[in-house]
């Protein structure tokens, strides 16, 4: 077997029961060995690894090596590609599936496992490789059916099934059930809802924790919402509380987005765990919390959201209304990443700035093909069809002895050149999507302009054209020097 050959590794759920059983055991160590012996064995090179990361999800759009694998197979680089079984490469639905197999059917890219070798220019081999994928899927829901089954039952028990503990506690294993245990962490658990029961806010309580040196599971500091998700939780007086919140997910301009349901049946039983404050002091943490006014309906002012990045920290940037009356709003960081120097701006220069981006991006698109790219491909799509026509009856006047051979030969070559000019001159026009991609960026920077519309409007125009805004300012005070780069979808 000739030609440039990669590898896939990723995990399956077997292989993470089996790393807990055996800590000895190395699933992507052994499966990456096991494809350096297949590969010696067909004498072929494996010339780059896509190894997907342990917490891979189960649809192509949560794999980021998996969509890289894929590019690089549509657009021809492999000749083939080595994987422990070919349900390694989906266990999605249908859709992600058919992305799979399309992907390798049309770029002839061999599938080579310990196995099997499925060539796409065998119907054989691709109906074994999608009945494979098929019964994968299979298998995949009741084992997710199974399990699910199982988090319910031990979940009931008052076990505690999550996957990180919460802040103050440590996971164990008692008598075979899982349970939580206090750690020396319990104590700051008790002076938040001591503070907070005393009138102390969030903010202060998180400023206060920051001082005796208590630190949170991630980051650094203690932030307001970090303690009011501590203040929630009823897992601090004892109680497991599972399923009641559900996160569906949907599509919204080409995106997977994610919203927060609230069922109204789930599970609230006493834990098999030790509490770490008593039922007086939760529920004057809570009769506090309750008689807390209402927050006012959040409205949205950011129409970039979480796609305006920082170019140096990588971190979002974040619209702030006016410091004092009369003053502007300004795109800013709330956490600057370590040696960030990036500083913020008005948040209607930068909308302007973006619009003039996007403005020139349509410019880029729409120069080099004028105004009328749709009748221009008509007419040199005409040109080659009569070209074509022109030879044929060429031919047939030589045929009839009307012209000679050399005659024939000679405008033959003539009207050659004329298709392959033309042709090549096709190809340098665009298509209807790029065409459309242009109009869409005129709208969208129309829209940004556009007081009268609305944020969310704006919004979903921007995220429907532009994948990521980064953004650098490096001016001196008053003086903003500002680069944007926009990647568009």
């Amino acid at each position: 077997m000739n030609g440039r050959y990669c590898a896939y590794l990723r995990k399956s759920r077997a292989d993470e029961i089996r790393e807990q059983l055996d800590e000895s055991y190395d699933a992507l160590a052994h499966h990456r060995q096991t494809l350096e012996e297949l590969s010696a064995r067909m004498r072929v090179q494996i010339d780059e690894w896509y190894e997907e990361g342990i917490k891979s999800g189960d649809s192509i759009e949560s794999r980021p090596q998996m969509q890289r694998l894929l590019e690089d197979v549509v657009s021809h680089k492999w000749d083939g590609v080595l994987c422990m079984e070919v349900e390694r490469l989906t266990r999605g639905d249908m859709v992600d599936q058919g992305i799979v197999g399309r992907a390798f059917t049309e770029s002839g890219t061999l599938i080579v496992t310990p196995l099997k070798v499925y060539d796409p220019a065998s119907e054989a081999d691709m109906e074994y490789f999608e009945f494979g994928l098929f019964m994968s899927r299979r298998e995949f829901k009741t084992i997710k059916k199974r399990l699910y089954q199982g988090r319910v039952a031990a979940a009931k028990e008052g076990q505690f099934i999550g996957s990180t503990p919460p802040y103050g506690y440590s996971r164990v294993v008692k008598n075979g059930m899982h349970t939580l245990e206090p750690n020396g962490d319990a104590r700051f658990v008790s002076v938040i809802f001591e503070e907070y029961a005393k009138g102390l806010s969030y903010r202060k309580i998180a400023g206060m924790l920051d001082a005796i040196g208590a630190k949170p599971i991630r980051g650094e500091k203690w932030s307001p919402a970090s303690v009011a998700n501590i203040l929630t939780n009823s897992v601090y007086r004892g109680r497991i509380v599972w399923g009641s919140t559900k996160q569906t997910a949907y599509r919204e301009n080409g995106r997977t987005r994610y919203r927060t349901e609230y069922p109204d049946e789930y599970i609230d039983v006493q834990g098999l765990h030790v509490p770490i404050i008593s039922g007086e002091l939760w529920e004057a943490a809570q009769k506090r919390r309750n008689a807390a006014p209402a927050r006012p309906e959040y409205e949205q002012r950011n129409i970039f959201g979480r796609i305006l990045v920082c170019a140096e920290c990588g971190r979002a940037l974040h619209w702030r209304k006016p410091s004092h009356e009369g003053g502007q709003a300004v795109f800013t960081h709330l956490h600057k990443g370590e040696g960030c120097m990036t500083k913020g701006c008005s948040a209607r220069k930068l909308e302007a700035l973006v619009a003039d981006a996007l403005e020139s991006c349509a410019e880029d698109i729409e120069i080099p093909f004028g105004d009328a790219p749709k009748s221009r491909r008509a007419d040199f799509e005409k040109a080659v069809a009569d070209a074509h026509k022109t030879i044929e009856d060429n031919f047939d006047r030589m045929e009839r002895g009307i012209i000679t051979e050399e005659d024939f030969v000679r405008r033959r070559k003539v009207l050659e050149q004329r298709i392959s000019d033309a042709e090549k001159a096709l190809d340098e026009l665009p298509d209807e999507d790029t065409v459309q991609k242009a109009a869409s960026l005129r709208e969208c920077v129309a829209a940004i302009k556009d007081h009268a519309i609305s944020v969310e409007a704006k919004r979903n125009l921007i995220w429907a054209l532009v994948d990521r805004i980064e953004y650098k300012n490096r001016g001196f005070p008053r003086h903003d020097e500002i680069e944007l780069e926009i990647y568009l979808r």
